[in-house]
């Protein structure tokens, strides 16, 4: 269980600062700027795997929007799935990769 209270905090520590502007991984800014460590910043944590996504960048100005994903490596590390974006919701999915059609923790 610790692995999943990892996983529902972790979503919260990055955010459009520290996503890099492209799927997979967390890292980039966010590691620089001491917001994540650098495990998490690879990708892989305490059991699940994160990958950010962002868009909504105009020109050179930074993403506007981004969606943060962490899923289980298997069914020892984790059993729920999570996402959450820019809205700063976190949701969960117990058999597949969550979305933001998903229940928000409760």
């Amino acid at each position: 269980m610790a692995n999943v209270g990892f996983a529902v905090g972790a979503p919260h520590t990055d955010g459009p600062r520290g996503a890099r502007g492209q799927a997979g991984g967390a890292g980039g800014a966010a590691t620089g700027a001491g917001l994540i460590d650098s495990v998490l910043a690879s990708g892989t944590k305490s059991g699940y795997v994160f990958t950010v996504a962002t868009s909504g960048a105009t020109g050179t100005g930074p993403s506007t929007t981004y969606t943060v994903n962490g899923d289980p490596q298997n069914s020892q590390t984790g059993q729920r799935h999570f996402y959450s974006d820019q809205s700063g919701v976190i949701r969960a999915n117990v058999s597949a990769v969550a979305t933001a059609t998903d229940g928000p923790l409760q």
